[in-house]
């Protein structure tokens, strides 16, 4: 299912929100303030960074859809989905989004173990 931006990004608390239309629903994507660090390199979570990695988002909440990843109305994305999308050489090779730099290192949380399910995207804002 393909998803649309039907509206300027917006930052809540830390999060960024995309509100998007799919399928003849509306819904919201939550971008956490990590998972935009992970594409930005700053920890400025702005409208205008959020604006610029929509399409990015967007793909991502799209495979969310797909795999039924979502709470409600809610798509979560946090930096493991952007992690995993980055490191897709398919995915990557095929968009205008480069790869993470040499120096980026994550800077706290843990790493998910492989086959282990993402509960992030259950949580409601």
């Amino acid at each position: 299912m393909s998803i649309k931006l039907i509206h300027e990004p917006i930052i809540v608390g830390e999060n960024g929100h995309l509100l998007a239309i799919g399928g003849g629903l509306d819904w919201i994507v939550v971008v956490t303030r990590e998972a935009l660090d992970v594409v930005t390199l700053q920890h400025d979570a702005t409208v205008a960074l959020l604006r610029r990695h929509s399409d990015m988002f967007l793909e991502i909440a799209e495979l969310q859809l797909a795999a039924r990843d979502f709470s409600r109305d809610r798509i979560w994305i946090n930096e493991e989905d952007v992690e995993l999308w980055l490191a897709s050489s398919s995915v990557r090779a095929s968009s205008d989004f480069p790869a993470l730099p040499e120096n980026w290192r994550r800077t706290g949380g843990h790493k998910q173990q492989a086959g282990t399910p993402n509960n992030a995207h259950s949580r409601l804002s």
